[in-house]
């Protein structure tokens, strides 16, 4: 979001996020971003990039505070949590500070990943020894969650300590600023170069909150400084910052505290270069993380902390994905995709392969969630007609059609890695008879499927593949919840997940197959549809992607334009 510090009032709050939401826009429009993070609270940024991401087709990941949950005594956020939950569950991941926080999110159907901050550009030279009277510079906004006033009742304490405060004057209670100690100094609002020169000139950098999930950045500049910090005493704050000196939120342990940092300040200085290689490592593993969250095309030709990587080309037989028309889709033949999971499945990291029929194609372009897991699968086979005419009108070579129905046809053959353990995800109860005494040697995980599966349920039917040494999973259950399970499951058993719907059921024969004729002539659809009249909708929704793709083809096509 663009920022206008000269409409920093709260009184001309609507005039600052409508000026900045347009410039917003316009640079995203300008710049066209592949990937946009937006941090909220304020919503308005999030929200201005979820639809950009909708109708760009870029990743959205949204930068959650915990004032974003309506702590830190932030009432406007606290009130908009409806809001915040149905973006949340719409973009590709939210970064917040502690676990309780990712929590949250996946109750609300939305995934959570625990992030801190990466190191700055700037650099400040190692602390030195103390002398004369200890610096302390106390890092702050005059936030809800700041005990400022105990720390002016702390600087009485330590009269001999000169304490330096940041942050707008303007939010700062105007009777702290006049019954102050005269060792106290307020420094206003700093531009970054000024704040890195206190930072530098800092004995101690102290920056607390009364939020329990708070992980101040202030924090992460100090042990990037190497200087002595000291924190409030919370759990998350103990764990993200070992080396600092924590205290409680009052005025008595405050000035205890500053009292051990400068008792200490020899053995922290000595323990800086460790603290700052703790949170180096911390970040380079969140990046790949956060990395592997995205599209392959958007993690770019550096590695995570900006090292150069080789260049490669695609093999000819090793199956390619590539985002056509804002689509992920793979073309590829039966024998190369089986060589593929049979590699998957020898280095046990299996894998995800999807299938893109116009329903999945709706889904894809008109939610932000399944069109992330969509990108993140490895395969995507085209497993519609009604998808493979627009790419080819776009000018792409689509292959052989593979689709979903053929694959689970092969696995019961034995075509497709024979030999593996195979169970079954889902189905109607008749379909897990058939298969229990067609294929015995076949798990048949059955029961509900929740839309927003619960870790306790995950963890379950996890625990029951494990047991089983299932390889390939057939998952038979609809979008867009198969692909949501099939990703949760993957990251506990590292399996090869197949997206096949309702394929199952005509293999087993509880539903008749479509005869040569009507594959021929493309009309799976009505066969479906004759079939179960309750596909209506799904079939409608389907044909307006269809709409869209055609569209985007023929611009592509006319004018040169990859919508």
């Amino acid at each position: 979001m663009v920022y206008l510090p000269r409409l920093d009032r709260r009184s001309l709050a609507p005039l600052r996020y409508a000026i900045s939401a347009v410039r917003t826009a316009s640079y995203l429009v300008r710049q066209r971003p592949r990937v946009v993070i937006a941090t909220n609270p304020p919503i308005i940024p999030g929200l201005l990039a979820w639809l950009y991401g909708a109708l760009s087709g870029a990743t959205v990941i949204l930068d959650d505070h915990p004032a974003a949950f309506g702590a830190q005594h932030d009432d406007v956020s606290k009130r908009l949590q409806r809001q915040h939950r149905w973006l949340a569950s719409r973009v590709t991941a939210c970064l917040v500070t502690a676990p309780e926080w990712v929590r949250r999110l996946e109750s609300w159907g939305a995934t959570g990943l625990t992030f801190h901050e990466a190191p700055p550009q700037w650099r400040v030279a190692p602390p030195q020894p103390l002398t004369g009277h200890p610096r302390v510079l106390f890092v702050g906004t005059f936030g809800g969650d700041e005990p400022v006033d105990e720390v002016i009742r702390a600087a009485r304490l330590r009269p001999d300590m000169e304490i330096r405060m940041t942050g707008r004057l303007s939010r700062c209670p105007k009777t702290l600023i006049r019954t102050a100690p005269r060792n106290v100094r307020f420094l206003g609002f700093l531009s970054q170069e000024a704040y890195v020169r206190e930072l530098e000139a800092a004995d101690v950098v102290v920056t607390l909150s009364t939020e329990p999930t708070s992980v101040m950045r202030a924090g992460y500049e100090a042990v990037y400084a190497r200087r002595p910090l000291v924190v409030s005493d919370w759990p998350t704050l103990r764990e993200v910052f070992p080396a600092a000196v924590h205290t409680a939120n009052n005025a008595a342990a405050l000035a205890a505290a500053l009292d051990r940092a400068v008792a200490e300040h020899p053995r922290l200085r000595e323990a800086a270069d460790d603290a700052r290689q703790l949170q180096l490592d911390r970040v380079a593993c969140q990046l790949q993380q956060l990395q592997a969250l995205l599209p392959a095309e958007d993690r770019g030709d550096r590695g995570l902390l900006g090292e150069e990587l080789p260049e490669h080309s695609p093999r000819a037989d090793v199956p390619h994905t590539e985002i056509r028309l804002g689509l992920p889709s793979t073309f590829t033949t039966w024998p190369i995709l089986e060589a593929w999971a049979k590699g998957r499945l020898e280095a046990r990291s299996g894998g995800l392969i999807l299938t893109l029929a116009p329903y999945q194609a709706y889904l894809a372009l008109t939610e932000q969630d399944y069109r992330a897991r969509l990108r993140r699968g490895a395969i995507v086979l085209i497993d519609g007609n009604g998808v493979r005419f627009p790419l080819r009108l776009a000018g792409y070579a689509t292959g052989p059609r593979l689709t979903g129905r053929e694959l689970v046809e092969r696995a019961f053959t034995g075509e497709f890695l024979g030999g593996s353990t195979v169970a079954v995800l889902g189905g109607a109860e008749e379909t897990g008879e058939r298969l229990r005494q067609l294929k015995p040697s076949w798990l048949t995980v059955g029961g509900r499927f929740a839309e927003r599966p619960s870790e306790e349920d995950v963890r379950r039917v996890a625990a029951t593949l494990r047991s089983s040494g299932a390889e390939l999973v057939l998952v038979a259950l609809p979008s867009p919840k198969s692909a949501l399970w099939a990703e949760r499951l993957h990251g506990l058993h590292p399996a090869l997940y197949a997206i096949i719907g309702g394929a199952v059921e005509t293999v087993t024969g509880v539903k008749r197959a479509p005869p040569r004729v009507v594959c021929k002539l493309s009309l799976e659809w009505a066969w479906r549809l004759a079939q179960d009249p309750r596909l209506a909708g799904r079939l409608a929704r389907g044909s307006l992607a269809v709409a869209d793709l055609t569209v985007r083809a023929a611009l592509r096509r006319i004018q040169g334009i990859d919508g």
